[in-house]
């Protein structure tokens, strides 16, 4: 098929999810919505749709990697690793065995420029510490002791590095990286 011989139609797919693995954004609501195309050939009809988890302009025409194990991270496994008052063998996303086998997950599918964006080591934008050097308004940060996502060292980090003189580092006790079902925990921060 040429780019000539079918349309990309805008479509949207929504349904509910009640699966242990929770699409990140949408968890509380149990309900997943997806951008995707319908490629539409001009000469016969198609049931081909292409799904985006995280489109971003028109990148998400370029070729699609399968990126797993991005929850592969030993300290979800043990708590004992950069230490705080998470529960064993969980992440934000839930058991992070589950989510790093599953079909879907954290940048499970994503373009080559966007994965190399974020997850390559050497080309990276999303580099906390090196972006917070250039903060010098007047910032807070906050970290959760049983955070599930973020741990203590990366809150330290992002804080010490942070520029500016007028910087303040509050600690949610208790809470989640989410806080799902800790609203008196999202009230405190």
């Amino acid at each position: 098929m040429t780019e000539n011989d079918y349309q990309r139609l805008p479509y949207l797919v929504r349904f509910e999810d009640h699966s242990v693995i929770k699409e990140t954004y949408a968890r509380q609501l149990n309900q997943i919505t997806l951008e995707g195309h319908l490629l539409q050939p001009n000469d016969r009809p198609s049931k081909t749709l292409l799904v985006f988890m995280h489109p971003s302009g028109l990148m998400h025409y370029l070729p699609m990697p399968i990126a797993m194990a991005t929850m592969a991270d030993p300290r979800w496994l043990d708590p004992t690793i950069d230490p705080n008052d998470r529960k064993p063998n969980w992440c934000f996303m839930g058991n992070p065995q589950m989510v790093n086998n599953a079909p879907a997950g954290l940048a499970r599918f994503c373009t080559l420029r966007s994965w190399l964006s974020q997850w390559s080591y050497d080309l990276s934008c999303a580099n906390g510490p090196a972006c917070a050097k250039r903060i010098s308004v007047p910032t807070l940060v906050i970290g959760n002791t049983a955070g599930d996502g973020c741990t203590p060292s990366h809150t330290k980090r992002i804080f010490e590095a942070i520029a500016s003189a007028d910087k303040t580092k509050r600690m949610i006790q208790g809470a989640t990286h989410y806080y799902f079902g800790q609203p008196d925990k999202l009230e405190s921060r």
